[in-house]
This record gives structure tokens, C-alpha cells and sequence, in this order.
């Protein structure tokens, strides 16, 4: 019998439980799932199928020009997608190159966070400590309002006078004091009374690295993240050598609305990359990506406590510490996206720990249909391994968990739309309550409540609210 047809079977039944049964039921059913899912492998010939006519069918709607993808299972399995063309004659390989642009400052609020562990420096550190002073930057702006872009520094990228000086000298190699020097102008606003996505902020706190280390940037890129984690196919580009096959870039470079290989027009990446440095200059595959998003959210490359102070959103804006928060399909992701002639977006659930990552070589590529793309991918996912209990999927509680897998605890979040009455239970697999977290009445608003138990093996934390239940799966190793 098909996996599928042994969880629709089941999902029948469980719906049939009462109240009380239904955990139970679920516990079980859950149980069962992971362990017969996830000692196999997870790509079968149909998921994989699946898959990648999900990702032709969105991507063909939208007459782009490449894209690869990848998605990274719960056990660690990766399916490796990709639709289009290159050169506009060889199709997409899913092992080829692409830009990641903004994906770039998760990497290096990465080594931040590192060096605040290894007491090199504090997030409330004032930048005066660590670089010279520029015009039109308050020195006394701290580590942490760069990481999160509420400084207000002006953001170079949107500046008319560096795209003039692209399209003039493309060739030019810019360094981070050079774009600092030349193009900031008058900040948006006083430091930490706004929000405002700045690519400047990002270059600082790529001169901060620099000047807590004594090394380079690159030498910091590859020493604690690129080298640790085998990410052996992604590099900054202007600084490393690209080993691998690049995806041509397309833009429309003429304004006319149509987009042009650059590859093919001999211009050079010199200017555009090496400008964007810290904030945006690293290439990469999907493969690579997805791998570093799981070993970045399950605790690895930064302690617990850093991860929670890189998760801090800010509200309204949804930004951490060089991280994104997105909504799709009722799952509450983490990640980023990015733009620098190639489009990228990088997402993990916490829920289902998978990661999605979508890589695309066309420069008109919108935010929107990079976050289509990703539902494409995500949504099938869901349809494939969770049919029949759509119900318990919607997730019209934003909850979250993190780290997830954990270690020492994981800090459960969730977002109440309204103040009500709330209850927090989390059961074992064979369905036994084992901590009761909260009973009580809560105002609306952001929440978070600490967990940890003795025990490795995975757990279900309940909350009950509203007349409705949300479950999410919680794994201590």
C-alpha cells in the first residue's frame, strides 16, 4: 500500500475521535508518520514528480527566464529542481550558480552574532568603536540597529548617481569606504525611531567584522561559516573564485522592456558585486542554500540565544537580525530574499522543518512571484504529506518554534489576534500529557513560553484557543 493511501486511511479515523481521542489519535498518527516517512527516503519518484511540475507550472506563468530550487526534507533529503534557460539556449542544471543578493546579510549577521559569542563585541556597541566616521552617519548608531535597519543611514543602492556609475564603468572595483564616501546622503530618520531596509548598514557592519578580527571579510565568510558547514559551492564573488557553472544573468538593461543577456553583452559583474560585498555579493546553488537554512535554524552554526535575537521581528516590518519573517499556506517562515540582477528567496519552517529555496536568473523577476514560486513548492509539499487533515494544516494561529530541533530548550511563539482564553499542553507520542505550559487569559498580541524536557524524541505542544487547536511538532535530540 502507498504511504499515501496508509495516511489517508488513518487521517479517516482520526477524524472520527472525540475531542480527547483526537490527540491521542494524532500523537500516534504522527508517530508513525515521521518514522516510516523519514527512515526511508523522502524522495520518491511521485513527491519528486510532483515537485518539479508544481515548479514548470509557476514558473511558466510568469514567462521567466531560469530558476532553480531546491527543498530540503525533515530527514535531510534534498530535491533538486530547475525550469528554463541559461543562455537562452542551455536549460537551468540545478547544480549552476546564481546570485543571492540579499541572502547575503544572513551570512553576515551570522559572524556577528558569532563574534558577540566569543565577546569581540556587543550588539549595543555604538560604530564609533570600530570604523571612522562618515557624512551623513550618526556615530553613535549601535551594531544592533544596523543589523535590524532601524539606523536610518541612507541606503547607497537607491541612490541615481551609483546607477549612472554602473552603467558608465561597470568594470570599476568599488570598495565598502569608497560607496560610503561617495553616495550615503541625509538619513531617513533619527537612529531607532523608524525601520528602513538600507544595503549601507550592511556594508559597516562588513567593515566592523574586519576590524574586530584583523582579517578580511572573506577570511570570515570562509573561516566560521562556508568551511564548518561544507558549503562548497557558494562564494563572494570579486573575491573568490566561482567554482562551478554560472547562470547567465538577464535585465533590461535598456529600459525598454526587455531583458538582455549580460553575460552575453561582455558586461562585467566588477561594479555590481563588488559594491554590494557583505551585503549582498555571495553566489551560490540551491543545494547550498537550503543546507546552511537548516543548519543555521536548527541551532547550528549560532547558540540558541543568538538565534532567538536574530527571530526578534520587528513589528509591522517582520525583520530580525538579517532575517525575514514571511506568512504562505498558514506556515510561519523564516529566511530572506534578495536582489541583485539575480532574485533569491530562502524560507524554513520550524513547523515542518523543510527549507525552500529558489534561485532565479531573471533581473524582473518581482518579490511576488518569488513568494508564488516558494507557495508552488511548499503547497504541494503539504498536499502530498499532510492530506486528509487540512483542518489541522491552516494554522490560523501564527506559532512557531525555535530552535527546533533543540538541544537545551526550544521557545515556543505565537501571535494572538485578540485577547482570549488560552491553554498550552504538550503530549508525547503515545499521547500522554506531560507539561502543561499555560492556562489562562492572554492580551492580544506577540507571546513566547520556554520548553525543555530530559527526554530526546519528539513531542506535540497543543494550544488550544478560541474554540480551535493548533499542534506543532516539537523534536529534542
Amino acid at each position: 500500500m502507498k504511504l499515501c493511501s496508509t495516511i489517508k486511511k488513518n487521517c479517516t479515523s482520526l477524524f472520527r475521535s472525540s475531542a480527547n481521542q483526537l490527540i491521542i489519535s494524532l500523537a500516534n498518527f504522527i508517530f508513525v508518520f515521521q518514522f516510516s516517512l523519514f527512515s526511508q527516503t523522502a524522495l520518491n519518484s511521485d513527491l519528486s514528480t510532483k515537485l518539479q511540475q508544481a515548479l514548470d507550472d509557476k514558473f511558466n506563468s510568469y514567462n521567466l527566464k531560469g530558476v532553480a530550487a531546491a527543498l530540503s526534507m525533515p530527514n535531510g533529503d534534498v530535491w533538486l529542481g530547475a525550469s528554463g534557460s541559461s543562455d537562452g539556449t542551455d536549460t537551468i542544471k540545478t547544480d549552476m550558480l546564481f546570485g543571492i543578493g540579499s541572502n547575503t546579510k544572513t551570512f553576515t549577521s551570522s559572524i556577528i552574532m558569532l563574534l558577540t559569542q566569543d565577546s569581540l563585541l556587543s550588539l549595543e556597541d555604538s560604530i564609533y568603536h570600530w570604523i571612522p566616521s562618515y557624512k551623513f552617519v550618526d556615530s553613535t548608531i549601535t551594531i544592533h540597529q544596523l543589523l535590524n535597519h532601524t539606523s536610518g543611514i541612507y541606503d547607497y543602492a537607491h541612490s541615481q548617481a551609483v546607477q549612472d556609475s554602473f552603467l558608465f564603468d561597470p568594470a570599476k572595483f568599488w570598495t565598502a569606504n569608497e560607496i560610503l564616501s561617495t553616495f550615503l546622503d541625509t538619513a531617513y530618520f533619527p537612529k531607532g525611531t523608524s525601520y528602513h531596509y538600507s544595503n549601507s548598514e550592511y556594508l559597516i557592519l562588513g567593515m566592523i567584522i574586519e576590524a574586530v578580527t584583523g582579517q578580511t571579510y572573506i577570511q570570515q565568510l570562509h573561516s566560521r561559516i562556508i568551511d564548518p558547514f561544507n558549503l562548497s559551492h557558494t562564494f563572494l564573488d570579486q573575491y573568490d573564485s566561482l567554482n562551478g557553472t554560472m547562470a547567465h544573468m538577464w535585465y533590461d538593461i535598456f529600459d525598454n522592456n526587455t531583458t538582455y543577456d549580460l553575460v552575453a553583452l561582455n558586461v562585467p559583474r566588477t561594479a555590481l558585486f563588488s559594491s554590494s560585498w557583505s551585503a549582498g555579493a555571495i553566489f551560490s546553488t540551491a543545494q547550498d542554500m537550503v543546507n546552511w537554512s537548516k543548519d543555521l535554524f536548527q541551532g547550528k552554526v549560532v547558540n540558541d540565544s543568538s538565534l532567538q535575537q536574530m527571530l526578534d521581528f520587528l513589528p509591522t516590518y517582520n525583520y530580525g537580525l538579517g532575517l525575514m519573517k514571511f506568512s504562505i499556506s498558514g506556515r510561519t517562515l523564516w529566511g530572506h530574499d534578495g536582489d541583485a540582477v539575480y532574485m533569491s528567496m530562502l524560507t524554513f519552517s520550524s513547523y515542518d522543518t523543510i527549507s525552500i529555496a529558489i534561485l532565479c536568473n531573471d533581473g524582473e523577476t518581482t518579490s511576488s512571484q518569488l513568494t508564488a514560486l516558494t507557495k508552488a513548492l511548499l503547497d504541494t509539499y503539504i498536499n502530498y504529506f499532510y492530506a486528509g487533515i487540512d483542518e489541522l494544516q491552516q494554522n490560523t494561529l501564527e506559532v512557531s518554534a525555535y530552535p527546533n530541533p533543540f538541544k537545551n530548550s526550544t521557545t515556543i511563539k505565537y501571535v494572538l489576534n485578540e485577547t482570549e482564553e488560552i491553554n498550552i499542553d504538550v503530549y508525547d507520542v503515545l499521547g500522554k500529557n506531560i507539561a502543561h505550559l499555560y492556562n489562562g487569559k492572554q492580551e492580544k498580541g506577540n507571546h513566547e513560553i520556554e520548553w525543555d524536557t530530559k527526554t530526546k524524541g519528539m513531542y506535540l505542544c497543543r494550544i488550544t484557543y478560541n474554540n480551535q487547536t493548533e499542534i506543532i511538532i516539537l523534536a529534542k535530540e
